[in-house]
């Protein structure tokens, strides 16, 4: 089962530098739990996967993943895509998997609050941004984040070109108390959603979300 499925994608709104290309398209920057092969240290591979609506990807298509540590991103070809029909409350969705095998981030330590077979999480930027790369969460300012967003609910924030100010911002909150901020407490329904936002014109359009399956 996969962890989420983009419902509300938006095509053809920018993401780049701090002047975002109006040529690209952004679909999401959003973290994605690795599946290590094999599962204890050293990696040979990590495979992610997730589910997309609206914008179909195509096998092959360079997506950039990014560490949690803020080094350069890493462009990989998406290795598969696949339609699920099998999950009625989703309806027709597509399954991408991506396989990485770039030592540097095979060499990722897992974090101490997972589990040997889910051990972090990378950033994918889909289509691919070269010279992306994550910004702390603690770095933001109010006008770095979508109007209602706390620091505390940014999963990743992304500038592109070398800028040190983020061009996409993803979120996520309690389904059912979306104004609960994550250091208030535990989601009430243990249920979050979440969302994308690209700067343009200065302004934050959305351009994904998504719910549980």
């Amino acid at each position: 089962m996969l962890p989420f499925l983009a419902i509300g994608l938006l095509p053809q709104l920018a993401l780049g530098g701090s002047s975002p290309d109006a040529s690209r398209e952004c679909v999401f920057a959003r973290p994605i739990t690795v599946s290590p092969r094999p599962t204890v240290p050293p990696y040979a591979e990590l495979r992610l996967s997730w589910g997309v609506q609206g914008t179909i990807p195509v096998a092959g298509d360079l997506v950039t993943v990014l560490a949690p540590d803020g080094s350069p991103g890493v462009e990989v070809p998406i290795t598969s895509v696949l339609r699920r029909d099998d999950v009625p409350e989703a309806g027709t969705f597509w399954e991408v998997e991506l396989r990485v095998t770039e030592p540097r981030l095979l060499a990722l330590p897992a974090r101490a609050d997972r589990r040997p077979e889910r051990p972090f999480d990378l950033v994918v930027v889909q289509p691919a941004a070269p010279g992306a790369r994550l910004l702390p969460a603690a770095s933001l300012g109010d006008e770095d984040r979508p109007r209602g967003i706390g620091i505390s609910q940014v999963l990743a924030a992304v500038a592109f070109g070398g800028g040190d100010r983020p061009a996409v911002v993803t979120a996520e909150w309690c389904c059912q108390a979306p104004t609960l901020a994550a250091d208030v407490g535990p989601c009430p329904s243990d249920l979050t959603c979440g969302g994308t936002w690209v700067r343009r014109a200065q302004a934050w359009v959305q351009v994904d979300d998504w719910s549980p399956m």
